[in-house]
């Protein structure tokens, strides 16, 4: 037997982009890196993936982003 599996995934508009700039600047920020760090990429990845998922507050974002990283 076979079990499927089905995440609907949002569209990331200009408001989540401005959401997500001001949370992986603050984020860089404390953590004292350029936003052009390996580490910061892979962290505006992570963030891409949680607004794809949902997840569109900038207090949980600020959350998860620190949990993750």
């Amino acid at each position: 037997m076979s079990h499927h599996f089905a995440f609907e995934t949002k569209v990331v508009t200009l408001e989540d982009l401005a959401l997500l700039e001001s949370v992986l600047g603050r984020w860089c920020a404390k953590k004292g890196l350029d936003l052009t760090s390996p580490k910061a990429k892979t962290a505006a990845r992570d963030l891409v993936d949680l607004v794809r998922f949902g997840v569109r507050k900038e207090r949980e974002l600020d959350h998860l982003l620190r949990r993750l990283h």
